[in-house]
């Protein structure tokens, strides 16, 4: 080819199927980083440019978190579904792994110890599989119930002409 040709030879490159890290080639030429890989041939001949092909990315889909049951004295259950085979990682706004549990049949129930997450705490579920998190998702543990006490009656003072005046204890607020 001569001058200003431009010559086009379709050429694919397929992954093996069982790449198991970025597959490195070589091509006698001229790189032109694009959508498509230009190798000038006549202008580099001498010329030795690399290529590397990024296999296909893993992708870990979410998991998704469908109920969280339980209170901060008692601990937490966390239930929800993810890809059958990955780890769930339940972390804190820390980052910090509280607790972890695998997906069984597309679902997993992981139990958070007692003390290790409080009432309506922000927290999130990650799966995990062969190194590879999916991204984040967020929930929020239930707020503990208000326990109210009845009150303790410890003595009645007055009459009915005065009044009475009643003394006891009794849940604040």
């Amino acid at each position: 080819m001569l001058g200003g040709t431009t010559s086009n030879i379709p050429t694919t490159v397929i992954s093996p199927t069982s790449l198991a890290q970025n597959l490195d080639a070589r091509f006698v030429g001229t790189v032109v980083k694009a959508d498509a890989i230009d190798v000038s041939l006549i202008s580099t001949a001498n010329g030795v440019s690399d290529i590397n092909y990024a296999g296909n990315a893993v992708v870990v889909a979410p998991p998704v978190v469908t109920n969280t049951t339980r209170t901060s004295a008692a601990g937490y259950t966390v239930t929800g579904t993810a890809t059958a085979g990955d780890t769930v990682m339940i972390k804190n706004a820390g980052g910090t792994t509280i607790e972890l549990g695998p997906a069984t049949g597309r679902n997993f129930s992981i139990n958070i110890p007692q003390g290790s997450a409080g009432a309506s705490e922000e927290l999130t579920a990650t799966a995990s599989n062969d190194g590879v998190d999916s991204t984040p998702t967020t929930f929020t543990t239930p707020a503990d119930p208000v326990v109210i006490t009845a009150p303790v009656v410890k003595g009645v003072t007055g009459d009915s002409a005065t009044g009475y005046t009643v003394t006891d204890t009794a849940t604040p607020g």
